[in-house]
């Protein structure tokens, strides 16, 4: 099974970011998490970016 999660979580942050939604900072950690679980470093990099973005 491939999982994804990661990549889903930042898309959610992202979202939620654009409305102004306070999930945002938390799905972005989130997706950090996931995509380091994954050793998916690019996203792993996009996802610690909307981090640092959001703090």
């Amino acid at each position: 099974m491939i999982d994804h999660c990661g990549v889903v979580d930042h898309f959610l942050a992202a979202g939620y970011a654009a409305i102004g939604d306070p999930r945002a900072l938390e799905f972005a950690r989130s997706a950090v998490q996931g995509n380091e679980a994954l050793g998916c470093l690019p996203w792993v990099r996009r996802s610690a970016a909307l981090v640092a973005a959001l703090s």
